[in-house]
């Protein structure tokens, strides 16, 4: 059984975590974007107190992630390509799909929220009560691996999150995968999942990602940055060619969170941002 690690509002916040992971103030960001913060202390203490098994994927799962990465790669080479033309706009190197933000029904349903938006865009429907049994989640939230959801077990990965997506979707010709990010992501994970997020919302698809926030690392847009925080939300855009992800977040709305006036439903984010928050668990695409 995995370790509970999915409270959406983790114990460990306030003065003592703070000065623990101080950093540097972060610099100035483009307008309506949310600023880079500094991480290595962050990512330092996730290396410290990280109890998710980190189940590994099959040989099979890794020859599919390996297709599928390929594939995106030719998708980017053409937004690319569409973008260098004379005379292209912004307009060209961003997508964004239909909006389905919900606020979560309770402080513990975030994945259950964000895997119910992602399957609406495809056209189907299932409540947050329904897709929380269907990831088994707990007052203690939605596992990032180690715990199958409760679907056949042809569909079961370990991955709850990709499990039923998949399940819910394969008739669509879908199969999710879960992308495990390090602690402090490199460069090179940080490009992948920009084409990875470009691919998928060309094809339609929402990705889902799993944040791990830390004082003195960066949060999601409204989320209180001395407070450790665990968290689905649901990508489902782009601008920049993917420099920037547009994201939907439950937390908006949501009347068992206290702070969740000053989170909006859409927000627009530095992707290079987004994987670090995602830092020490990922996104599923």
């Amino acid at each position: 059984m995995a370790a509970r690690t999915r409270l959406l509002l983790s114990v460990m916040s306030g003065a003592g975590l703070v000065a623990a992971l101080a950093a540097a103030p972060a610099a100035a960001a483009p307008i309506g974007v949310a600023p880079e913060q500094p991480t290595h202390s962050a990512a330092a203490y996730k290396a410290a107190h990280d109890n998710d098994p980190h189940v590994p994927l099959s040989a099979a799962a890794r020859s599919g992630l390996q297709r599928r990465t390929e594939a995106a790669q030719r998708t980017m080479a053409r937004v690319r390509a569409e973008a260098a033309r004379p005379g292209a706009t912004a307009a060209s190197t961003a997508k964004s799909l239909k909006g389905t933000q919900q606020a979560q029904q309770t402080y513990y349903w975030c994945g259950p929220a964000a895997v119910s938006g992602a399957l609406k865009v495809r056209g189907v429907s299932l409540s947050q009560s329904s897709t929380a049994k269907l990831l088994r989640t707990t007052v203690d939230g939605t596992d990032w691996s180690g715990r199958n959801a409760a679907v056949p077990k042809a569909y079961q990965t370990g991955y709850p999150v990709a499990d039923v997506l998949t399940y819910k979707l394969h008739g669509q010709g879908a199969t999710y995968y879960p992308v495990g990010l390090s602690y402090d992501p490199t460069s090179k994970e940080k490009s992948t999942y920009q084409t990875r997020l470009v691919a998928d919302i060309n094809n339609g698809w929402d990705l889902i990602g799993d944040a791990w926030e830390v004082p003195g690392g960066p949060h999601l847009v409204g989320h209180p940055g001395n407070q450790e925080v665990f968290h689905y939300y649901t990508m489902r855009g782009y601008s920049g060619s993917g420099k920037y992800t547009r994201y939907q977040d439950s937390v908006h709305g949501a009347g068992s969170i206290s702070w969740s006036s000053g989170v909006p439903a859409y927000s627009t984010m530095s992707s290079a941002t987004i994987t670090t928050i995602n830092g020490g668990r990922g996104y599923v695409w």
